[in-house]
């Protein structure tokens, strides 16, 4: 199965990004392996209701399985402080 994560770059908490762009491409490569990314920017409301407009990837995963494609969203989610990141099988 191939399967697309949408992850942003703002920390959940301070809704600002933390890690800059190479340092999070080097980061999804260790969670994520060989993959494809695509540079997004989105508009995301938080839980709390505050919206924020932030930088983040696309990041295309080819041949895994379910459970991988699980596990590498909650590493995705835990290693960027995020509230969720958005998995889709394609």
């Amino acid at each position: 199965m191939n399967y697309l994560f949408n992850l942003g770059l703002n920390d959940r908490v301070t809704k600002t990004q933390l890690i800059d762009k190479a340092q999070a491409v080097m980061l999804i490569a260790d969670i994520c392996g060989d993959c494809t990314l695509t540079e997004t920017v989105g508009v995301y409301t938080h839980e709390d209701g505050q919206r924020v407009i932030e930088n983040g990837f696309k990041i295309e995963v080819y041949d895994i399985t379910q459970e991988q494609a699980d596990t590498m969203s909650y590493e995705l989610a835990k290693t960027f402080n995020q509230e969720c990141v958005i998995q889709t099988q394609f």
